[in-house]
């Protein structure tokens, strides 16, 4: 058997990580096993290797590379029988099931940090608020008094305070949501070299089934991807609500200054504040639940990969463990 350090670089699939047998060369210009490529294309449009958007998805066979590595094997023949070759596809998707477990522990660790960070943000914002909110309830008060014109004031600054506490929060949020789906993509390569390592073990050992537990993977993947999208809508939704309420206090002040319908237009103002203030403290934030649900869902699939690794090891004879 050819050790892998003998092995030149440029035979070794970027994806599966062993010689290729069909070498394809992709838009990006770079050279991967045909069907591991494939593949990799029918689920994305960027390349492995740049992450960049692909021009297209046409391959073509390179008959050099592929000449080169015929050579290398004739000189350094692998092993023919079916044992051998089940061996070497179960230890590589071992490994990869360990890679995969470790990078998985490390999005928890990244995805709770950026957690930790949105949590202050949002009490930050949250206080920003309340504060605004409660100068535009207290101003509505004043406008009652001699000293109009403070309430007036009063409920200008409040509203703004409010209002530029939402448009802040929106985009703190934004920009940590992108945080989130960054540390997700360094994801993908692991789960998808450990598919495919898992998928050339099953197409040499029958007995071994991984395919439904990858199924079910890849479907709560799925669906919380779909709840993301979700909570885009509710917090769409959420952002609309708060400028309505803001805008209230705006209501109040012009109310004032107008002379028409005075109290009826303040008491409005006012009680939408403090609608604002209750729903600001007691509803839960969707960004930052998006990342619960993100942690415990890598948390549940560490112990799940962590369960199979070691049934798996156990199942196998000592000759064959690393």
């Amino acid at each position: 058997m050819v050790k892998p350090a003998s092995i030149p670089k440029n035979y070794l699939c970027p994806i599966t990580q062993e010689i290729m047998e069909d070498p394809v060369v992709a838009a990006d210009g770079f050279t991967y096993e045909r069907k591991a490529i494939m593949l990799w294309l029918e689920r994305n449009d960027i390349s492995w290797a740049t992450e960049k958007k692909l021009k297209h998805k046409d391959l073509v066979t390179n008959d050099r590379l592929a000449s080169e590595i015929s050579k290398f094997n004739e000189k350094n023949p692998s092993p023919d029988s079916l044992e051998d070759k089940a061996v070497t596809s179960i230890v590589q998707c071992l490994e990869n099931k360990r890679l995969l477990i470790a990078q998985l522990r490390i999005s928890i660790v990244k995805l709770t940090a950026v957690q930790e960070d949105l949590s202050e943000h949002l009490l930050n914002c949250k206080i920003s608020n309340t504060a605004g909110n409660s100068a535009s309830i207290a101003g509505t008060g004043i406008l009652f008094t001699p000293l109009a014109l403070i309430g007036i004031v009063t409920i200008i600054a409040g509203s703004l305070t409010s209002i530029g506490t939402n448009v802040t929060q929106f985009f703190i949020e934004k920009s940590l949501q992108k945080r989130m789906k960054k540390i997700i993509k360094e994801e993908e390569k692991a789960k998808f070299r450990y598919e495919v390592s898992q998928m050339k073990s099953q197409y040499f050992i029958g007995l071994m089934n991984f395919g439904t537990n990858c199924y079910q993977v890849g479907s709560r993947i799925w669906k919380i991807m779909k709840y993301a999208q979700l909570f885009e809508g509710l917090k769409a939704t959420n952002m609309t609500t708060k400028s309505v309420l803001g805008i209230g206090g705006w209501s109040s002040a012009a109310a004032a200054c107008k002379g028409t319908k005075f109290a009826l237009s303040s008491a409005f103002g006012a009680g939408l504040s403090a609608v604002d203030i209750i729903i600001t403290w007691t509803f839960k934030n969707s960004t930052l639940e998006q990342f619960k649900i993100q942690i415990d869902n890598r948390e549940k699939h560490i112990e799940l990969y962590t369960k199979e690794l070691e049934d798996w090891e156990k199942s196998l004879p000592n000759e064959w463990k690393i």
